[in-house]
Order: structure tokens, then sequence, then C-alpha cells
């Protein structure tokens, strides 16, 4: 889940269109940022968060205060909160990681009151776009993160931003719209250049390990090659996440 601040949040948020005292639970809610942004769009909005990290829930927590109830929780089982419970849910950037992402969808399902709102989002990890003075490299670099999961995680499906729409159309949801939220950069800051030190950090230490694509060598010449094109005002980054807005009917 990006951190606080992202631009992907705000979408999150405007998509969900939350309403006055409404239940919203976000199912994977990291360190809160959408949380906080659906706050921010309707301040009496009821909100809930779960995840698997409890790092990430102490970060919430301190992020939204305590009126936000926010616990820690795998995500491949099913929650505690009753059938209908809930008025709308949100999922971003989770399903790729879960044994049967299908079953997530379906226990959103179970917790929409009838008419109620989901959002699920997952960006393409198989389609970034980065520029280089080092095309081929590149390449192999964008590639071997998606085909190679940080070695902390059990599953990972690189091209989960593209299957999300038929997870939810396969679902007891009913599909009602779908969008597309791309994040680009030009300068090696912020998010960009947090995105790019997550995948070299994840490359050189599966190269350590013996277990990734390529040698700590190719992953430090991709960096200077990287930091290169920034100073060279050439950089550019983009990545697109896609948007389900889906509504529970009667169950």
């Amino acid at each position: 889940m990006p951190l606080p601040g992202h631009s992907i949040h705000r979408a999150l948020a405007s998509s969900l269109a939350p309403r006055a005292g409404q239940r919203v639970l976000d199912l994977g809610c990291g360190t809160g940022g959408t949380l906080r942004a659906i706050a921010e769009l309707e301040p009496t909005a009821r909100l809930l968060g779960c995840d698997a990290d409890p790092e990430a829930i102490a970060a919430a927590r301190e992020l939204l205060g305590p009126t936000v109830d926010i616990t820690v929780h795998d995500l491949n089982k099913p929650t505690a909160h009753k059938p209908g419970e809930l008025d709308a849910v949100v999922c971003h950037d989770v399903l790729e990681f879960l044994e049967s992402p299908a079953a997530l969808v379906s226990e959103a399902a179970r917790l929409l009151r009838p008419g109620g709102t989901a959002v699920f989002s997952h960006t393409d990890y198989d389609a970034l776009i980065i520029h280089s003075g080092d095309r081929e490299l590149t390449r192999a670099v964008c590639h071997g993160w998606a085909e190679f999961p940080e070695e902390w995680m059990e599953f990972s499906d690189a091209w989960m931003g593209r299957k999300v729409a038929s997870l939810v159309q396969h679902s007891p949801l009913t599909v009602v719209g779908l969008d597309t939220h791309v994040t680009t950069a030009t300068e090696l800051t912020g998010f960009a250049r947090h995105r790019i030190e997550q995948i070299s950090d994840a490359l050189r230490e599966r190269a350590e390990n013996g277990t990734g694509p390529l040698s700590v060598a190719d992953v430090d010449r991709w960096v200077a090659s990287v930091q290169e094109s920034a100073r060279a005002g050439e950089f550019f980054y983009a990545e697109t996440a896609f948007l389900v807005r889906a509504t529970a009917t009667d169950q």
C-alpha cells in the first residue's frame, strides 16, 4: 500500500464516494492513507481498517487517531464482521498477495448491505514505465522485479492489475465502473525515488541470496543509469492502477 499522501488514496476515496454516516472498511489499510482520504472527503463516515502488518497498523493508528477502528487481520481468512454490516469496502494492492484473491472479493460481498459499494484496485506491476539510459537493463529490471517477488512475500501476482476486473465480474458483486489512475514523475524524488529504491533493494537482496535474475553489479549499474537520467533531466516514471467499482445485490 502506498504511503499516505500518494494520489491513489484520493482517487480511491473519490471512486468510493462515501456518504454521511456510512460504515467504511479498508481491507488491507496499510498505514492509513486511503482511510485518511475518505475522512477528508466525508468527515462523518465511520471508518474501519485491517491489515496483516502490525507495524503498518501502528502507523495507521497514529495517523488516524483513536476514533478509527483498525485491527491486525490476515486477509486470507474471513473477517469477524457480520453479513450486511457495512456500507462500503475498499481494497488496494492486496489481492496479489493472497492464496485466493476471489475469496476476498466474495468476503467483501458478504459484508456489504444490498446496494453497498466496493472498490477493488490494483497496480499492474508488470507494466511499469521507467526511462533510464540503459534500455535493455531497465527491461530486465522491471520484468525481474515483477516475476521474482520480494523474499518476504509468500504469494505475488504481477498481473493482478489486469486481472482485477475479471475477478470482480466473476464474484457476487455487480461491476458498475472501471477506471485507471496513473502515477507519473519526471524527477527522482518522492514516490518515484521510493519505488526505485524498493525495486533495487529487492533485486539486490535476491542477487545476494542467489535467488534472483540479476547480479548485484547489474542492479548497481541500473541504479547508476537511472540517476544519470535524472541528472540529465530525462528521467520518467509511471505506474497504472485499475479501479473497479461494484455494488452488492441481495444475497
